[in-house]
């Protein structure tokens, strides 16, 4: 079935059950809002008529909505930005925008939920994010069910701001701030933790660089010490290098003079052998001569005998020096050590001359003690006898000494441990003081804290009744602030509701737009005396919410715009055109009225006449009220009936016809008044009294924190009197116990002292009697 929405407001009817429902819920599936909404049925499949799936095929269902977008702007933050060629995107200048949703069941049950714009095929999330660029928001309130009408006339004005906010759009940026505020405080969260880390690194980081240059201190020092190794190596090895060249050196030089020296000897063999031959010549030549050449030749013998022997010890010094040198040659790495040794042995040649020296003054000594041995046999004779009587006497004074000495020391120890036990029974007698002021103070400041704390508690009771008081006290005005609330809404969307009766919505929507030259409707442009109010309300009837302009201009302008809004019907009274006698301009038509007043007893006036308006209005009243007269009561008016158009104070109506009208006056809240009266507002007075209840509800929860504050602040401190209370008992529960020993003990170092001066009394005599003895 085709059901035409037209534009305009369209309404469907029907009974129970006839599928009005249908259009709402294929909106809600095509838009995918019914995760939010809900919709009628427990699964999706329950949406496609089963009578192909009974039989076996498959079934699908195709739901479009077409957005017109000829009027609709991108937001400030989207112009700038180009949609991207591919996808569900509105593009700039698209004058249409078509949803599709598809939905297809496969004769297994299966099924599959497709979506595409403009044939694009997409999903849910790109679909909603192109919605709420048109201000359709799943969670919003474009579909208006059953029962939101009541909840939102009937909900607090917090919660009617939250709808407005969501509305205009104010709620979605609410959502990103919020959303931007959570990922802030994120950031600031690891702001704080990559400082700590930081703090932490650098701390780790200046160790490190301590540690590092003790490292590259210790390698320095390393290669220092390693180049200093290397350094000594080298200059050993430059200086055993040079003692080797000098070894060589000297190795050379002893092996030229061990030549030299082997040359010397076979020279002097070589003249030995000569001096031999020589010598034998000589003794033949000498058996040869006579006796008188024999001495010259013995001593020319003689000199060659002490030649030859001079000459073989120079052989045997040459020999013992060629074995000197070669012992050297093999130890000359011993030299060190072997000058030790020739130091040790001079030091021992020095010993034995000493001791060679003192064996000569020893035997000196014992020739003189022999000497003195001689003179003292008497002397030792006399020292044996004075010897056995000093035992004799030595013998009797040693149990004397003993038992003196054992006296002197347990006197000593005696007299010490009087002088520890006084100095104790001092410290006891000390400590039984302080304890027992201690005592006493601690029994005068317990008593203090119990006075104390039953202040402190007696006033934390108190500032807890009176908290639980002002917190019903806060409820109560709360439950009242909420009904008021809900009251004064109630009644503002009845005002409204009456407004938009009474055409003053659409003078709004003329204001709003911007339209000049609007003076207003006629009930608020003259002021009217109490008295006459009624009488002239009455004879005005409708006109008073008649609006005047400045021109007919003005006029037809005002009435396109309220044509092309679609918001209702205005009667405009062009100050140009308009004339007392003539008529008014309602969209176009003009009525006329005319007559003259009359007078007669009980006439009050005529009905223009009684008004107070500005000059420029003149003709505007004259046409709103014409020939009517005010009388003062329907009798006086009925002389004038079918005369002239007639209106008593009490309401009643005569027109010129004959036509009267009159009787009872219902409640006027849905009709337009003269000057102030046409603002009375019922809800003013609840206004009054909520705002009255604010002040009372802020100054009850100023006094709430004050108290609450005032016992969070007394809590502390009772629960420091309690720890102060605890304290107290444990200290005069250990005072009390450590009274009666610390009695008790200086009883028993009384009796200790006393004990140990009698001791000492008998020790001083017997010792006195030792001592003479």
């Amino acid at each position: 079935m085709s059901i035409p929405l037209d534009e305009g407001f369209t309404v469907v009817t029907g009974p129970n059950g006839s599928g009005k429902s249908n259009i709402l819920d294929g909106v809600l599936f095509c838009l995918g809002l019914a995760s939010s909404r809900g919709m009628r049925a427990e699964r999706l499949p329950d949406l496609v008529n089963s009578s192909k799936l009974k039989q076996g095929k498959a079934a699908e269902t195709v739901v479009s909505v077409r957005f017109d977008l000829s009027d609709w702007q991108p937001d400030e933050a989207e112009q700038g930005l180009e949609a991207p060629e591919e996808g569900p995107w509105i593009k700039p200048g698209q004058t249409e925008w078509t949803v599709t949703r598809r939905l297809r069941i496969a004769p297994g049950g299966t099924y599959a939920s497709t979506y595409s714009a403009d044939g694009i095929p997409c999903n849910l999330q790109q679909l909603q994010t192109q919605l709420r660029r048109l201000r359709v928001d799943p969670e919003g309130s474009n579909v208006v069910m059953q029962g939101d009408v009541t909840r939102i006339v009937s909900m607090s004005s917090r919660d009617r701001r939250g709808i407005i906010d969501e509305l205009a759009g104010v709620a979605l940026f609410d959502s990103r701030i919020e959303q931007t505020r959570s990922k802030l405080s994120d950031v600031q969260d690891r702001e704080e933790r990559c400082a700590i880390v930081q703090q932490e690194l650098l701390v780790s980081r200046q160790k490190l660089e301590r540690d590092c240059a003790k490292a590259r201190t210790y390698q320095e020092l390393r290669e220092r010490f390693q180049r200093g190794r290397l350094q000594e190596q080298v200059l050993g090895f430059e200086q055993a290098e040079a003692q080797f060249k000098q070894l060589q050196s000297r190795q050379e030089a002893l092996k030229r003079q061990q030549e030299n020296e082997r040359q010397s000897v076979s020279e002097g063999r070589s003249a030995l052998e000569t001096a031999s031959k020589a010598l034998d010549a000589l003794q033949a030549e000498v058996k040869a001569l006579g006796e008188d050449q024999l001495a010259g030749l013995e001593a020319s013998a003689r000199e060659l005998s002490r030649q030859a022997e001079k000459h073989q010890q120079g052989a045997e010094e040459l020999q013992r020096q060629r074995m000197e040198l070669g012992r050297q040659q093999a130890d000359l790495k011993q030299q060190q050590s072997q000058l030790n040794s020739a130091d040790d042995q001079a030091s021992l040649e020095e010993a034995e001359a000493g001791c060679r020296t003192a064996e000569a003054a020893v035997e000196l000594s014992r020739r003189r003690l022999g000497e003195v041995a001689g003179r003292s046999g008497s002397w030792l004779e006399e020292q044996k006898q004075r010897s056995r009587q000093r035992q004799e006497l030595q013998a009797k004074l040693s149990p004397l000494q003993a038992e003196q000495q054992q006296l002197v020391e347990r006197l000593r120890q005696e007299q010490e441990r009087l002088g520890e036990l006084q100095e104790q029974l001092q410290q006891d007698a000390a400590s039984s003081d302080g304890v027992s002021s201690s005592l006493t103070a601690l029994e005068d400041e317990w008593h203090q804290l119990l006075d104390e704390l039953k202040a402190q508690q007696t006033r934390a009771q108190e500032l807890a009744e009176a908290l639980a008081l002002q917190q019903r006290t806060r409820q109560r005005l709360e439950q009242e602030q909420v009904s008021l609330e809900r009251d004064i809404a109630r009644m503002e969307s009845r005002r409204e509701t009456i407004q938009e009766s009474r055409g003053t919505g659409a003078l709004r929507l003329l204001l709003e737009a911007g339209l000049e030259g609007i003076h207003g409707p006629v009930a608020q442009l003259a002021e009217v005396e109490e008295a006459h109010r009624l009488a002239l309300e009455v004879a005005a009837g409708a006109r008073l919410g008649q609006v005047v302009v400045d021109d007919d201009r003005i006029a037809a302008r005002a009435i396109d715009l309220l044509k092309s809004r679609r918001a209702g019907r205005l009667t405009f009274l062009p100050l140009n055109k308009i004339r007392g006698g003539g008529g008014a301009m309602r969209n176009g038509a003009a009525f006329e009225r005319g007559g003259a007043a009359v007078g007669g007893d009980g006439l009050v006036g005529r009905a223009v006449e009684l008004v107070r308006f500005e000059p420029v209005y003149g003709e505007v009243f004259r046409y709103v009220f014409g020939d009517t007269l005010v009388f003062r009561d329907l009798a006086s008016a009925r002389r004038e009936l079918g005369r002239c158009r007639a209106v008593t104070l009490d309401g009643e109506l005569l027109e010129k016809s004959g036509a009267m009208t009159g009787g009872s006056l219902q409640q006027r809240g849905n009709q337009l008044s003269f000057g102030a009266a046409s603002d009375a507002d019922e809800a003013e007075p609840l206004r009054r009294r909520l705002l009255e209840l604010g002040e009372t509800l802020l100054a009850s929860k100023r006094k709430e924190s004050e108290l609450g504050r005032s016992l969070e602040e007394l809590r502390p401190q009772l629960s420091r009197l309690e720890q102060r209370k605890a304290a107290l008992e444990a200290e005069r529960t250990a005072a009390q116990r450590a009274s009666g020993p610390l009695q008790e003990r200086r009883n028993q170092l009384s009796a200790r002292i006393k004990q140990i001066e009698t001791d000492l009394g008998g020790g001083q005599q017997r010792l006195q009697a030792i001592a003479t003895e």
